[in-house]
């Protein structure tokens, strides 16, 4: 058994573009993209065995029971990538400069996709993939834009500090008055 789960992973690994092609084609010309996950699983055995014939008869189920997780998730990560930058931001605009800096700084790193930006516990959080060639510089560059939102008003972008009574939020002075009195 353990044998047969580390050539699993093996054949994944080097089949992962060679399936998601396969099924993307197939689902073009048959059920449409918005069907991926709804193809029963016989569907998708009858799919695969001719294009697989090489693998075992384990390792071609085990693949056609995964292409509906796989061809979903290279759609998401494709359709992420179109999507323009500020779309995918949805914290307040006093943010937007550190958000775009933070993309600056990292957007040629390896692997880089940006997910979204948005505000929690005050702070700045930036969802994004990168690949581990990359990741060091992208971790700093987070870290940056990081604290640089616990000091910046997230609705105008002036100075500006975390505040406490209710829901945490970094603001200025000007935007805390009447709901962040101290």
């Amino acid at each position: 058994m353990i044998e047969f789960v580390e050539n699993l992973h093996a054949t994944r690994r080097a089949e992962a573009d060679r399936i998601a092609a396969a099924v993307a084609d197939y689902l073009a010309e048959t059920a449409g993209l918005d069907k991926a996950d709804r193809l029963s699983l016989e569907r998708r055995q009858e799919f695969f065995r001719p294009r697989f014939a090489h693998l075992e008869v384990k390792t071609r189920i085990w693949i056609a029971a995964q292409c509906g997780f796989e061809v979903s998730r290279r759609i998401h990560r494709e359709f992420l990538a179109a999507l323009p930058d500020d779309d995918k931001i949805s914290s307040e605009e006093g943010w937007n400069s550190i958000v775009h800096q933070f993309l600056d700084a990292v957007r040629d790193q390896p692997g880089f996709l940006f997910k979204s930006a948005g505000e929690k516990w005050g702070a700045l959080e930036l969802r994004y993939d990168c690949d581990p060639a990359g990741l060091e510089a992208c971790r700093a560059a987070d870290k940056e834009a990081v604290e640089a939102s616990q000091q910046t008003c997230e609705k105008c972008g002036k100075l500006g500090r975390t505040r406490t009574g209710g829901w945490k939020k970094t603001l200025c002075d000007d935007h805390a008055r009447g709901r962040y009195d101290e």
